[in-house]
């Protein structure tokens, strides 16, 4: 069995994210498109064996917070979704997400939402 682990986040983003930014957060959350420019996470190393067998190293992007539906290894439900927060104090976003994470992802995943 696999180690993995459940990330719960919910989190009000600062005021000044941008609007590329945001873009990518959506893509990373499984809601949109891949941008055409990474600007949070810009690697996303991946070790795989060349035809010689040998290993090395390619940058595989893809969306960390994009699993969705019934939770294979902690149980419940995972899922991701940006909210607007238009109509408090504050304006601008928030975040809620829960999904299972391996530790080897724990370093990515620290740097999207840092």
């Amino acid at each position: 069995m696999s180690d993995a682990y459940e990330l719960v986040v919910t989190v009000d983003l600062r005021d000044e994210i941008s609007e590329q930014e945001l873009a990518e957060l959506r893509w990373h959350l499984g809601i949109d498109q891949q941008p055409e420019r990474l600007s949070i996470v810009t690697e996303f190393p991946c070790v795989v064996m060349d035809d010689s067998g040998d290993p090395v190293v390619v940058d595989e992007p893809h969306p960390l917070l994009a699993a969705s539906g019934a939770a294979s290894l902690v149980g419940g439900v995972l899922c991701s979704a940006p909210g607007s927060r238009a109509d408090l104090p504050r304006k601008g976003w928030s975040l809620t997400s829960r999904q299972e994470i391996h530790p080897d992802d724990f370093d990515i995943v620290g740097e999207l939402l840092s």
